[in-house]
């Protein structure tokens, strides 16, 4: 009896699994070993961060469920690509989602198809290669190095590969292995 599909069966195991493992073999060695996986510490949050949560959540208009975002998140995120990165982004250019993996595990599905590339940093996240893989694109890995800064080297890249890229997924720091 067949247990899981080829797709499911394609998706490797990925970077958090991988520092999962070195993070055993650490504490193994008897090194304490903070550990903020993906965004979420395994150490208490500091008393003052969660009574700002507490606070927030007792202001009705901070728990209402939506499902559009709001003008004021919208022009939030405006501000900020303009002031942070000197981009001029349009609203029409911005969804929120439930974190990062949700959203990059799920964009590959809106903006590529069967047959096109995906370029894939390596090292890079899961939600990365996952987002390829559902959308039935081919994977097409870059690699991340310490001489290059761990920018993206498109000029390595074979033009025939570019002519099909539907998306290119890079990310900015900090991530673990950059340090």
């Amino acid at each position: 009896m067949k247990k899981f599909s080829a797709l499911s069966e394609s998706l490797s195991s990925g970077v958090f699994a991988r520092l999962a493992a070195e993070k055993n073999k650490a504490e193994a060695r008897g090194m304490k070993v903070y550990d903020l996986f993906v965004g979420t510490p395994d150490f208490p949050c500091e008393p003052h961060i969660r009574e700002a949560g507490m606070n927030a959540m007792r202001d009705p208009e901070n728990i209402k469920y939506t499902l559009l975002d709001s003008p004021e998140m919208i022009d939030a995120v405006i501000s900020y690509y303009k002031e942070r990165y000197g981009v001029t982004l349009g609203a029409d250019m911005i969804a929120s989602c439930n974190g990062t993996q949700d959203g990059m595990g799920h964009i590959g599905m809106c903006l590529a198809d069967a047959g096109d590339i995906v370029l894939l940093p390596d090292p890079g996240y899961i939600a990365f290669e996952t987002s390829a893989l559902f959308a039935r694109a081919t994977p097409y890995y870059y690699r991340l190095t310490a001489e290059n800064a761990f920018l993206p080297d498109f000029s390595s890249i074979p033009e025939e590969v570019l002519e099909r890229t539907a998306i290119s997924y890079c990310h900015t720091r900090p991530i673990p292995w950059e340090r």
